[in-house]
């Protein structure tokens, strides 16, 4: 009976930090919306804290209205003995959440970026403070620890809205090299989805067994992998029908057999 009005008191401080947590919540979720340098992963993490705290405030609260006060020190003096012993059991889950914190102020990635890191590429579904989920390109969803996002090189090829394409392509010895870089830098100019700058560029880099080997190269805007995947598709054929064309010659592999132990004695000869 004499405890009675102060689990009254306790029980309505409950309700009324239960209201005022969500109502922090919601609160500290619009304030950090307008914060257009934070990420969406820290904005619901501070979100969170900011909740958890007023939770925590209230708890504490309940236990002095309850003369529990040395019920608080005991849990506090707990709450540190658990938390050494937990920091060696769940080292890697502490890590990963670590790492998920410093992806959250660092950003080197969004959600609905393309990137590859640890020889994964797809697009970043989610960001959460322990993992990252990658849906690749085949549809497979792959959850990755934080803790390699941050370790591993990580390749965002989102982030600067332009991509190269580097296409390699032979042609015959009989050709004539400037006037082929002349033919296909003229056709790339003419393409509407190929960036002005930087300009495209022919380079020849190899003598192959059958051909002189080239790559052009051209700069375009990146917005999606099935765009740029597009966009590769239209070059080949491109370059294909201005070769054909301009009669330059994409060769086919050539091999020559010689069964002479002297080089270049004809077959005809060898089966006399």
């Amino acid at each position: 009976i004499i405890w009675l009005p102060r689990v009254i008191i306790a029980i309505i401080i409950f309700f009324v930090f239960k209201w005022l947590a969500n109502k922090a919540y919601k609160l500290a979720n619009y304030y950090f919306k307008k914060q257009e340098n934070l990420s969406l992963t820290l904005r619901q993490m501070l979100a969170l804290i900011t909740k958890v705290g007023v939770w925590i405030f209230g708890f504490m609260i309940i236990l002095v209205v309850l003369k529990l006060e040395k019920v608080v020190l005991s849990l506090l003096a707990g709450f540190g003995i658990v938390g050494l012993g937990l920091s060696f059991a769940f080292q890697d889950l502490a890590t990963n959440i670590l790492s998920g914190v410093i992806i959250a102020f660092q950003r080197p990635f969004e959600i609905g970026e393309d990137i590859e890191v640890d020889n994964i590429f797809g697009k970043v579904h989610t960001i959460s403070l322990r993992t990252t989920e990658i849906i690749t390109p085949r549809g497979q969803v792959i959850t990755v620890p934080n803790r390699k996002m941050i370790e591993a090189n990580l390749i965002n090829y989102s982030r600067l809205k332009i991509r190269r394409i580097d296409l390699q392509v032979g042609v015959s010895y009989a050709e004539n090299l400037q006037q082929v870089e002349k033919v296909l830098v003229e056709t790339l100019q003419k393409v509407e989805f190929i960036k002005d700058y930087p300009r495209p560029e022919v380079w020849f880099n190899e003598f192959a067994d059958s051909s002189i080997n080239l790559y052009a190269i051209v700069w375009v805007k990146y917005e999606t992998l099935a765009k740029y995947n597009e966009q590769i598709s239209e070059l080949i054929k491109l370059i294909h029908k201005t070769f054909n064309e301009h009669d330059i010659t994409i060769p086919f592999p050539i091999r020559t057999l010689d069964f002479g132990i002297k080089g270049g004695t004809p077959l005809k000869e060898m089966i006399k």
